[in-house]
């Protein structure tokens, strides 16, 4: 129906934000059950009601301002419900702390509740990858995020959400620190990169469909400093401190408008994923290999669900398993045929 916002469609309209908020309010009432508190003014119920608000307008509100925030909410709605389909479980209690942190906040404000919002979402995606997950229980920063358990192999993921390319860098170091152990076959760091985006890349406005160089040459200016942190160009090797690290994958949200057509708005999604390896394909290979390629599904089924009708598929860039690495790439809106 026109009306509901399925997480499956990748275009959304004024019409569609009711069915998101509805969405939305039912992932509330889920937490509240698990026995999160949520207050009617608290930024979760600020947002159902924003999205409600809109569906009887035709197009969305000319001032950027207002729109940055409405594709903020319709982000935040659609990960919260993403959120509370596989949290309340047994394995992830310990995961209740932190959503009593991510459900608070300012909407479009970084901090805190957005840093935890990313690692219960990487959780939800980690979960409909079909993985036995486990969570830290020892106190932030001792351990890593989450485990997955493969036979009696133990894997550890590591999520952080840095305000810009030094955090992130800086990051990446301490995410090695914390995957480094000897009860882990190896481990994957997780990269949010949406807070170190700047805002003219975070929300992109213009006549007619926008040209996405722009947008992918400062995709690139962030995750490629990571890549080199980890894997050395020069020698086509993982460093020598980072080989215990199988997958690091990064992520960035953006949205564009069309101002000749402000009836939708068009939220996009950068994942770069690369899988390391040391080109021998022995047992470390394969732990490597069903790794990345646990994490690459769940980020399909999950992040890729996201709103907006298929057409406009979430970009994706990525590198074979290291000793042959290749340029990466995108498929921008512009040069994509499935796109039209």
């Amino acid at each position: 129906m026109e009306g509901e916002a399925a997480l499956g469609d990748r275009i959304l309209t004024p019409q569609r934000m009711g069915g998101l908020a509805d969405q939305l309010d039912e992932a509330i009432r889920t937490m509240r059950d698990w026995g999160i508190r949520v207050t009617p003014d608290s930024r979760l119920p600020k947002i159902v009601r924003c999205l409600h608000e809109l569906v009887s307008e035709e197009s969305f509100p000319e001032s950027r301002s207002q729109r940055t925030l409405i594709a903020q909410a319709a982000r935040d709605a659609q990960e919260f419900a993403e959120i509370s389909w596989v949290l309340p479980s047994e394995e992830l209690k310990p995961l209740r702390e932190s959503l009593r942190k991510a459900v608070f906040g300012t909407l479009g404000q970084a901090g805190e509740p957005y840093r935890y919002q990313s690692e219960l979402w990487t959780g939800a995606m980690l979960a409909r990858s079909g993985a036995l997950t486990r969570v830290r229980k020892a106190s932030a920063g001792k351990t890593p995020d989450f485990i997955l358990e493969n036979g009696t192999m133990q894997y550890a993921v590591e999520v952080k959400r840095p305000a810009n390319l030094l955090r992130a860098l800086e990051r990446v170091s301490e995410a090695a620190t914390q995957l480094r152990h000897d009860r882990y076959h190896g481990g994957a760091i997780i990269v949010d990169l949406t807070d170190s985006l700047g805002s003219e890349y975070r929300d992109l406005s213009g006549r007619g469909r926008p040209n996405m160089d722009h947008v992918e040459a400062k995709v690139e200016e962030l995750t490629d400093p990571l890549r080199k942190k980890v894997f050395d160009d020069s020698s086509s090797r993982i460093r020598g401190r980072y080989r215990h690290v199988f997958a690091l994958v990064t992520f960035i949200r953006t949205v564009w408008w069309d101002l000749d057509d402000l009836s939708q708005m068009h939220p996009l999604r950068y994942v770069l994923s690369i899988r390391f390896g040391h080109g021998v394909k022995d047992l470390r290979y394969w732990r490597a290999d069903w790794l990345a390629g646990l994490i690459e599904k769940g980020i399909r089924e999950t992040g890729q669900s996201g709103v907006g009708r298929a057409r406009d598929r979430v970009r994706q860039m990525s590198s074979p398993l290291v000793g042959s690495p290749s340029p990466t790439r995108f498929s921008s809106p512009s040069r994509n045929p499935s796109s039209e």
